[in-house]
């Protein structure tokens, strides 16, 4: 029997807390203290391996943890709130961590923002080096309506050519520009962006979500 998409299961939402976490130890790692040793001169040890993992596995956090959230989202119709309420939620974050920090370490915060204090916590979303995953899924949130047209009007085997196409673009060639350093490309010029990833990741769980032949826990798990 398939499972309908409205319906929470608790290894889904366990598996969406494990991305959660993933993504945290993620960032502990790169903007944490640990030196690597092809920084620091020493011979390559077992935290600078485990240190690379880490480093590497928030992009799975990342991937897993917007491919459950689009899977039930491409079952539903568009609602305005969403991303409303996501700009709302970060804006009070953002300055609410702000002043909490501006008490009690206000030199940190004015070393870490770099004299665009006001600016950046009044203007979170537009930033270059803002919230770029709140602004890619702002994004992926305002295009519900036309990705979900999309997944809607296409074919199966039509729908399954694109994923492979955004696939291509949005994996395969960033891996190559990342392995082979010397290939005198950029994956940037071909179509790959972050907010592009984002709607090749609804657009996979919507053919995940159609295909309509398991359920996403055995899909998912088996």
């Amino acid at each position: 029997m398939v499972k309908k998409a409205n319906t929470r299961n608790s290894m889904i939402e366990l598996l969406r807390i494990l991305s959660m976490f993933i993504i945290v130890i993620h960032h502990y790692a790169v903007h944490g203290t640990y030196a690597l040793a092809m920084n620091s001169g020493r011979k390559i040890g077992g935290g600078d391996k485990a240190y690379l993992i880490l480093h590497f596995s928030g992009r799975i956090g990342v991937t897993v943890f917007v491919l459950i959230g689009a899977y039930f989202l491409s079952a539903k119709r568009f609602n305005f709130k969403r991303p409303i309420s996501l700009l709302v939620i970060t804006f009070f974050y953002s300055w609410a961590l702000f002043l909490a920090f501006e008490v009690v370490h206000p030199e940190l915060v004015h070393v870490v923002l770099n004299g665009s204090i006001w600016f950046k916590t009044l203007v979170p979303y537009v930033m270059p080096y803002s919230y770029w995953f709140v602004n890619a899924y702002i994004v992926m949130l305002l295009l519900m309506p036309v990705l979900n047209l999309i997944l809607k009007n296409l074919t199966q085997r039509s729908l399954l050519l694109l994923v492979i196409f955004l696939f291509v673009i949005n994996s395969i060639l960033p891996s190559l520009a990342i392995i082979f350093p010397r290939i005198d490309f950029s994956a940037s010029d071909l179509g790959y962006s972050t907010g592009g990833y984002f709607l090749f990741i609804y657009l996979l769980a919507g053919y995940l979500y159609r295909k309509n032949q398991v359920g996403f826990y055995h899909l998912s798990f088996q």
